[in-house]
């Protein structure tokens, strides 16, 4: 196994369950990078 399938293996075992992940709105991905940019996750989940 190479390194990118034990990264992969190893995202789908911890990832978190963030809002910004499902959608496929262009205006919201950008809109969740600015905002984390400058806060922490935990602070920000609740503005999204």
């Amino acid at each position: 196994m190479n390194f990118s399938n034990l990264l992969l293996q190893w995202y789908l075992q911890h990832k978190r369950d963030l809002p910004w992940r499902k959608t496929q709105s262009p205006y919201f991905i950008w809109l969740s990078e600015i905002m984390l940019q400058q806060t922490r996750v935990a602070q920000g989940t609740p503005y999204y």
